[in-house]
């Protein structure tokens, strides 16, 4: 893929760095100035990330000459960053409360098999698509670029800091339905570093307003608590990453470590044990420890984190005990907290009765046998298939009155293209729109948003992309009712 990585990065950080090095600058012009904008970490290696041996830019000069040699950046600007030694070889402080603006929401799916095809095809389900699509050792990482940063400021209690993570993890649970995220990644930390030879996917004017998106996600809330009729109780399954103790001690930064005192070593053992009975990977508890780690003021040792990690998942142990979670809380959180604020209680939910347990079949569910025998018959390559009515009978196993009530009410569904044939060897052409649309997105035979609007509709299209024909009002962010 030929790209300007200039305007990638430019999309990316917006106005969050300064065009020229403070000093040493190379090509500013005489007499030239600038404001002071944020401060972005870089690191050479996963290895050197691990340790926290990077380095600090805060121009797209230091940005450009360091592209060829960087494996993970901050695409988030901090307020400021410093380094841990006079080496200047260790960074520090790239912290969520020290973060200048929000730019980009960033989520990483952690496996092999899925491919830049099933990102787009997951996202264009959402209703959008992605600015960008990066591979990385693991898997994936996939960038939504806002259109304006998002300023963090300590004066509103960071409050746009807490709503950005409200869509943050809408974002994480719409999508881990058909991909594999990672939900623990951290929300706005490190990632990945894009570049020419990394990139799947690119489109510049896939940016989107945070306000839309915002409304995007508590709609997301509000059909996840109204999704739910005529069911059965069954007792949900807990893990532990995912009550509220996880969350306040992983991001717990002013955590030492002294005789007689349960400290650092002791969250980190607590966390990762979470993380084990919880069936997270080891690799994704490295890197969230390691995150964890780099956040304290005195980090434990890379070999004592390791040590740490292997005797979590060395099988010993089922998981972090309550007695020992309710201590570490109330001796570095706040002294006060209960069970009841660190627990997440036995819960009941409520499922549909399973379909052979009805009679009939819904005409939802036969268009759901409809969609998964076309994801297995075309792709974004092949789009289309020809097909008779009674090969599409016996495929889907349905009554012929049923079928005709099927391909009628999916006349307006933009999920199908579908043309009928007429005769004796009558039938239907059948196309799953997204694989049109993903085919088009990479062929580029129109315009990336005309593609879109194709699949969206305008109405979709005005809710999250951003069109610069007509003026907009910029909305604040506090005149939304986040709840």
């Amino acid at each position: 893929m030929s790209l300007n990585m200039k305007k990638v990065y430019q999309v990316i950080m917006k106005d969050g760095l300064r065009d020229y090095r403070y000093l040493n600058s190379k090509i500013k012009p005489i007499n030239y100035s600038e404001e002071n904008k944020g401060f972005i970490a870089g690191f050479r290696s996963k290895e050197m990330l691990h340790s926290s041996k990077g380095f600090i830019m805060t121009s797209y000069e230091a940005l450009l000459d360091n592209q060829d040699n960087l494996t993970h950046w901050t695409p988030n600007p901090y307020i400021t960053l410093s380094y841990k030694d006079s080496a200047r070889l260790h960074v520090q402080g790239h912290e969520e409360e020290k973060i200048r603006q929000i730019n980009t929401f960033v989520i990483d799916i952690d496996n092999r098999t899925v491919n830049e095809n099933d990102i787009l095809l997951a996202c264009l389900n959402l209703g959008f698509t992605p600015t960008l699509v990066l591979k990385t050792d693991r898997g994936h990482q996939v960038y939504f670029v806002l259109k304006n940063p998002v300023y963090v400021t300590a004066k509103s209690g960071f409050k746009s800091l807490k709503v950005a993570k409200k869509v943050a993890i809408s974002l994480k649970n719409a999508l881990k339905k058909t991909l594999p995220v990672d939900v623990l990644c951290n929300d706005f930390g490190i990632c990945r570093f894009p570049t020419s030879k990394n990139i799947e996917f690119f489109e510049a004017s896939f940016v989107y307003d945070f306000s839309r998106l915002l409304t995007w996600s508590l709609k997301q809330s509000d059909n996840e608590t109204n999704s739910n009729k005529k069911m059965t109780l069954r007792k949900s399954p807990s893990r532990q990453i995912d009550e509220p103790w996880f969350d306040m001690l992983l991001h717990q930064s002013a955590v030492k470590g002294s005789r007689g005192i349960m400290g650092r070593n002791n969250i980190a053992l607590t966390l990762a044990l979470a993380m084990y009975s919880s069936g997270q990977s080891k690799e994704t508890c490295l890197f969230n420890l390691t995150e964890f780690n780099a956040r304290l003021a005195i980090p434990l040792k890379e070999s004592e984190l390791n040590r740490t990690i292997e005797s979590a998942y060395s099988g010993k142990y089922e998981g972090a005990k309550r007695s020992y979670i309710t201590s570490l809380c109330q001796e570095w959180v706040a002294s006060d907290l209960e069970a009841k604020d660190l627990f997440k209680t036995a819960s009941w939910y409520k499922f549909k009765k399973q379909r052979s347990e009805r009679k009939n079949s819904h005409l939802n569910e036969w268009r759901e046998d409809l969609l998964n025998y076309m994801r297995k018959v075309t792709d974004n390559v092949k789009t289309h298939v020809r097909i008779t009515r009674k090969q599409l009978m016996e495929a889907l196993n349905i009554p012929s009155a049923t079928l005709s009530r099927l391909m009628n009410s999916l006349e307006k569904d933009k999920f199908f293209q579908i043309e009928r044939f007429m005769g004796r060897d009558g039938g239907y052409r059948l196309a799953l729109t997204q694989n049109v649309v993903v085919n088009e997105l990479k062929a580029k035979k129109k315009e990336s948003k005309e593609i879109l609007a194709t699949y969206l509709g305008s109405t979709d299209m005005e809710l999250l992309v951003n069109s610069p024909a007509k003026s907009t009002k910029q909305i604040g962010l506090f005149e939304l009712d986040t709840g």
